[in-house]
């Protein structure tokens, strides 16, 4: 299971002080780990919190735990979401503090993020071509989506899936302090088929486009051991969507197959001439969608046209992203053949969803000569700003405890722990990768590695993304904690971004980090990975570990 730790900063870490991997000028201060299991109850139940520390002759938690040895464990029964502090000094004067933030399901979050309340399938375990039922129950959310070709759904809600394979769903729930994140797993047993597959869905939408317009093809397919569609596409999943942009009418043919059989279906999408301008009443088109900067980030801009004869009377544009509305725009009246730049100021661009759409004349204010050319959609191609896994090489590496550094590139059989790239590698979710980052803690209990790479300065719109998780037959691990942090300069310590807890479960777990917080600022940004009690086989990767806008 992915658990998840928001942090706010400003209960994060004490001037003055250290963090796990991290020693200080004097005497050594480390807080080797602080945790929660499990990190989500409901009311009246009970979490228990587990700590180790050295070089310490002070620790406390709060709130409501108080003084306490250097290594231990707590039970707590919190009654509402609440975030735990544990603060060590030394005789130095040195402190160093980390947070663990333990959610009470349908309480409100301290940081503001949402709270999954439930998430769960029935049954869990289904045969070839059967469904399961999702269901959830979200608080304190804007947007809530879930993965594997499901997309954007309400807070609470159900859903009926048929995976072909077993397969961990991932709910995301959002709002503007963040993401809260939970899994269920759906499991299909045996794999021979008893019937041909069934193509339960395939469509376009819209269904007909004008030249160079973009139209999302989505499918859905059960009972199949492969799928694919033709024309450049290829090989799919069994439930999925994909965005397609084509200069004339085309059909697309999907074929699923099993060891039964196959079967195929045939889309005819169409694409209609563009209007001449001229021809009769107003009709208000868009033409083109990209992202533009704006403050505190980026923001869509959309260019609105009319290719009719007349005039238009003021209208209105929505905006929706991966399928949900976000923001309105109030577009002025607007003459025959002439165009307008304008721009959806009330949200933010997000680089981790892309599939951007505008939707022109959205209240139908207007009567126009074509009613059905009112949309546009685009998936918008995020801006790297920075590669950490093909800029390993150039960070400092050291691992504990006791603390020790290393250099990149080290031999996968040192005890000390190492930090190389593993290329045509395949990764715990079965896929092969061309080039990860393998970062392996020291050989000992609760052992850590960390890096940190070379100063930066955080540009407005950033987010750092990753796919985090075990090299393939990693069965011997009883799990890590993936942690990414950022060292300001002129700061005596660095300051936690996000904790992903992860387990040896067949899927990449990921990684999103909105860094409006630090733009602006200048430091380092250090990957670490955290040990259990036992470090055998902890064969962390990052995979497509960037910062990008």
């Amino acid at each position: 299971m992915r658990r998840v730790a928001f942090v706010a900063f400003a209960l994060l870490l004490a001037a003055g002080g250290c963090v796990p991997g991290v020693p200080i000028t004097g005497e050594q201060l480390v807080i080797t780990s602080f945790n929660a299991n499990p990190l989500s109850i409901a009311p009246g139940e009970s979490s228990t919190l587990t700590w180790a520390v050295e070089g310490a002759n002070h620790v406390e938690i709060d709130p409501g735990v108080g003084s306490v040895a250097l290594n231990g464990s707590r039970v707590v029964t919190p009654s509402a979401t609440t975030v735990y502090t544990l603060v060590a000094s030394n005789a130095a004067g040195k402190t160093a503090s980390v947070t663990v933030h333990v959610v009470v399901s349908g309480a409100p979050s301290p940081s503001g993020a949402p709270v999954v309340n439930s998430f769960g399938s029935s049954p869990s375990t289904i045969s070839p071509g059967g469904s399961a039922t999702l269901t959830w129950t979200v608080s304190n959310a804007m947007s809530v989506s879930i993965d594997h070709g499901v997309g954007s759904v309400a807070s609470t809600g159900s859903t009926t899936v048929s995976p072909t394979a077993t397969t961990t769903y991932l709910l995301t729930a959002t709002n503007a302090s963040g993401s809260t994140t939970a899994t269920t797993v759906v499991a299909v047993t045996g794999t021979t088929p008893t019937s041909p597959p069934v193509i339960v869905e395939f469509v376009a939408s819209p269904p007909s486009i004008h030249p160079g317009e973009t139209t999302m093809l989505s499918w859905r397919v059960t009972g199949a051991t492969s799928v694919a569609i033709d024309r450049g596409i290829g090989a799919v999943d069994s439930i999925g969507s994909a965005p397609i942009s084509i200069t004339g009418t085309t059909n697309y043919t999907l074929t699923a197959s099993n060891s039964f059989g196959h079967v195929s279906r045939v889309l005819h999408i169409v694409v209609n001439p563009w209007p001449e301008p001229g021809e009769g009443g107003p009709d208000l088109v868009v033409t083109a969608i990209a992202k533009v900067t704006g403050s505190g980030g980026y923001r869509i801009g959309y260019v609105v046209t009319n290719e009719g004869g007349d005039a238009s009377p003021p209208t209105t544009s929505k905006l929706y992203v991966e399928g949900v509305y976000k923001a309105s725009d109030s577009v002025p009246s607007l003459n025959g053949g002439a165009s307008m730049n304008r721009v959806f100021t009330s949200w933010t661009y997000n680089p981790t969803t892309i599939a951007i759409e505008v939707i022109v004349d959205a209240n139908d204010d207007v009567h126009e000569e074509d009613e059905d050319n009112n949309e546009k959609a685009v998936s918008v191609t995020a801006e790297v700003l920075a590669d950490f896994v093909e800029k390993a090489n150039l960070a400092e590496w050291r691992t504990g405890t006791p603390s020790t550094d290393i250099s990149f590139g080290g031999a996968t059989n040192d005890a000390n722990g190492f930090a190389c790239y593993r290329t045509s590698v395949k990764l715990e979710d079965g896929d092969t990768y061309a080039k990860v980052l393998e970062t392996h803690p020291k050989w000992v209990a609760n052992g850590w590695i960390d890096g940190f790479y070379p100063v930066l300065t955080v540009p407005s719109g950033a987010w750092f993304v990753a796919d985090v998780g075990f090299i393939n037959g990693a069965t011997g691990t009883d799990g890590v904690t993936f942690r990414v942090w950022f060292w300001q300069d002129g700061s005596d310590i660095p300051n936690v971004l996000d904790d992903v807890d992860a387990e040896y479960d067949g899927d990449m777990d990921r990684v999103e980090i909105n860094l409006a917080s630090i733009v602006g600022r200048t430091g380092r940004i250090g990957l670490q990975v955290l040990a259990g009690p036992s470090s055998s086989q902890d064969w962390a990767a990052w995979a497509n570990a960037k910062m990008i806008r």
